[in-house]
């Protein structure tokens, strides 16, 4: 996959192109970045990320704190369910 992405387009699908991984351009990626808007992708998707990340805090803290400090009747009903004998 390594001598792929470095692989010019051209000799990707040429019989024993991974002869030529010597031949290998890494300005192919400068090229891609100038033409795609590579950076905005990955903005974006760390920006979802983050958001999605807190999201879960924002329910999880509150739930972790009940269940640590409230009592439950299904709780105590049910701890021999899922501990082992």
């Amino acid at each position: 996959m390594f001598i792929t992405a470095f692989t010019p387009n051209e000799q990707v699908f040429r019989p024993h192109s991974w002869a030529a991984a010597c031949q290998s351009d890494p300005g192919q990626f400068l090229d891609r970045f100038s033409v795609q808007p590579v950076g905005y992708w990955l903005l974006n998707s760390v920006i979802t990320a983050t958001a999605i990340s807190v999201g879960k805090m924002v329910i999880a803290i509150p739930a972790a704190f009940a269940f640590a400090h409230f009592r439950f009747r299904v709780a105590t009903g049910c701890s021999g369910w899922w501990s082992a004998p």
